[in-house]
């Protein structure tokens, strides 16, 4: 799939499969995590993690240090989608409830798209579609394109 970057200079086009090739060749704490991305369009991003001994506290749940890093990848992707790289400002997750094994799926949409600013909500459920934590994420984007680690096509 392709989608085009608009810079000052010139519009390019990018393929979202070698990005999401480069994201995840890249990206250590996601592939430490285990966290594999889904989907990244124009309505959001979705990555899967299966639950490991790894990723747990000290009571057996999956800690919500790790249910914060899969939100804000995709909370990332979601608005990096749009052709520039992005950092998170601020964040809020709601731990609803808790899970001890199986797989997660966390999904963003994009509330609000400014200029350098934008608002991401965040889901993530069990895969039995039981919702466990819900989030915002305000993110800051950078005018960096995106593709500036990719080999141009």
């Amino acid at each position: 799939m392709l989608f085009f970057l608009k810079t000052k200079k010139k519009v390019r086009f990018m393929d979202i499969q070698l990005f999401l090739e480069n994201f995840s060749r890249t990206d250590a704490l996601s592939r430490e995590m285990g966290i594999q991305v889904s989907k990244v369009s124009p309505e959001g991003a979705e990555a899967e993690m299966y639950i490991t001994d790894k990723q747990k506290n000290y009571m057996g749940m999956l800690h919500g240090g790790a249910l914060f890093t899969i939100a804000d990848v995709v909370a990332g992707l979601c608005v990096s989608y749009y052709g520039e790289q992005c950092v998170t400002l601020s964040s809020n997750l709601n731990y609803l409830k808790a899970v001890t094994s199986g797989k997660i799926i966390a999904r963003s949409s994009l509330s609000r798209r400014g200029r350098k600013i934008c608002v991401c909500e965040i889901r993530i459920y069990s895969e039995e579609e039981m919702l466990i934590c819900t989030g915002t994420f305000t993110m800051y984007m950078s005018g960096i394109p995106v593709d500036t680690a990719l080999p141009q096509m």
